[in-house]
Parts: C-alpha cells; sequence; structure tokens
C-alpha cells in the first residue's frame, strides 16, 4: 500500500503540486481527473485558481 501512495505523490508532484494533502483533496472530490495522472494522451487537468508554484 505505501508504494501505491508513494507512486501517487510522485504523479501530483510531477503535475506541479506542491501539497500532497491538498492534491489527494482534489483528487478524491476529482476521481475523473485522477485519470489524467496515469492515462497516456489524456490531458492533465489543474484546480482552478492553482496557480503556478
Amino acid at each position: 500500500m505505501a508504494t501505491f501512495r508513494n507512486l501517487v505523490i510522485a504523479l501530483a508532484r510531477l503535475t506541479g503540486w506542491t501539497n500532497t494533502a491538498a492534491a489527494a483533496d482534489y483528487y478524491w472530490s476529482h476521481p475523473d481527473h485522477a485519470l489524467d495522472l496515469i492515462q497516456p494522451g489524456r490531458r492533465v487537468r489543474t484546480r482552478p485558481g492553482r496557480g503556478a508554484r
């Protein structure tokens, strides 16, 4: 289970998330957006108003 958690954290960081708790909350409430992290060719969506960090 720790391996999957670490994989998800790594994918979130690669897409620009710096706060893993915020990323987890976002993808928990938007599971269809989580598929963007693992499926090639899908556009990675960002949280509205997140801004560059």
